[in-house]
């Protein structure tokens, strides 16, 4: 590696610290992060009766949404955990952003690594995930609010690997089982999250 390479990928890391900074009054809010409404009566029902009639109770009656009643019946409460809950929140950061290094390492393949163009997989994935996050219309009931996020961050989350997996599985020149299964698992969990 030359001297302009590692110059480069210093400040590569200085700014991606230095993004990562905007995201400290995020991790600040999520220790005042509480439970809403719709934590506690599905988690009361899961603590109840169990998750299998908890689970077809709401799949019949509220919504088949079976990604979400999953993810909800995992939630820290049902195992009497309210700090966990807490960080929900800013463990969804780390996770959204794999998605995207993820999706962009899957794209950066067709960019050509001869001539240096390819692009910075983690600052960009760093500046997408700050950038949806000040994006987002209600970042309260986007983030925080844990329903909400099992089931539009998480499916958000899960069309990006599943994008990059029909990518890889269609640039693949031996297409394997492994690689198939796991896309169709991916958009399955994907049609989970869905409310129609």
């Amino acid at each position: 590696m030359n001297k302009r390479q590692t110059y480069s990928r210093t400040w590569t890391y200085i700014d991606i610290g230095l993004l990562s900074v905007i995201l400290l009054p995020v991790v600040i809010i999520s220790a005042f992060n509480h439970p809403l409404g719709d934590d506690y009566w599905f988690t009361a029902m899961v603590r109840e009766i169990g998750f299998p009639k908890a689970f077809g109770i709401i799949y019949d009656t509220v919504s088949p949404r079976y990604t979400v009643l999953s993810l909800m019946a995992v939630n820290p409460l049902v195992f009497g955990n309210f700090w966990l809950y807490k960080l929900i929140p800013v463990l969804y950061i780390p996770v959204f952003t794999l998605c995207n290094i993820y999706f962009l390492n899957t794209v950066s393949r067709f960019f050509d690594d001869n001539n240096g163009i390819k692009p910075d997989i983690y600052f960009i994935s760093i500046v997408f995930t700050i950038t949806y996050l000040a994006v987002m219309p209600g970042i309260g009931e986007g983030l925080f609010w844990v329903s909400s996020l099992a089931g539009y961050q998480t499916a958000l989350m899960g069309l990006i690997v599943f994008a990059a997996l029909m990518i890889q599985w269609h640039c693949q020149k031996q297409r394997s089982v492994i690689k198939a299964v796991a896309t169709v698992l991916c958009f399955a969990f994907v049609m989970g999250c869905n409310e129609i």
